[in-house]
């Protein structure tokens, strides 16, 4: 039986559910369940920051590079539309994903200066 959400564009349901399915042993459909969340929620919700640091720790898990440095900096910058009261935000290990994005930028730049 396929169920449809009663509410499919509920801001709550959408974070919810792709927080849920980032927590899955297999969690191959969270990227989308992030995306669809990103894709109608406002640049200022409190809750956008944390999805894109989600994106970056499923590339990261997946040795992706491109992708990786892609969805840090997109979570970087997203933190610069938080309102007042969310400002100096700060995901859980931001400092070590920091880390790993300079040397992902690093074997980037090195792979590119060889082409």
């Amino acid at each position: 039986m396929i169920t449809r959400p009663l509410h499919p564009t509920s801001l709550r349901f959408l974070y919810w559910k792709a927080i849920a399915l980032c927590l899955q042993e297999d969690d191959s459909g969270c990227i989308e369940a992030l995306d669809a969340f990103l894709a109608i929620a406002p640049n200022d919700h409190n809750k956008v920051p944390s999805c894109h640091y989600r994106k970056v720790i499923h590339y990261g898990s997946r040795i992706n590079d491109a992708l990786f440095v892609q969805a840090f900096e997109a979570a970087v910058e997203s933190e610069q539309y938080q309102l007042p009261r969310f400002l100096l935000y700060q995901f859980p290990d931001k400092e070590f994903i920091r880390m790993c994005y300079n040397i992902a930028k690093t074997r980037l730049e090195s792979a590119e200066s060889f082409i």
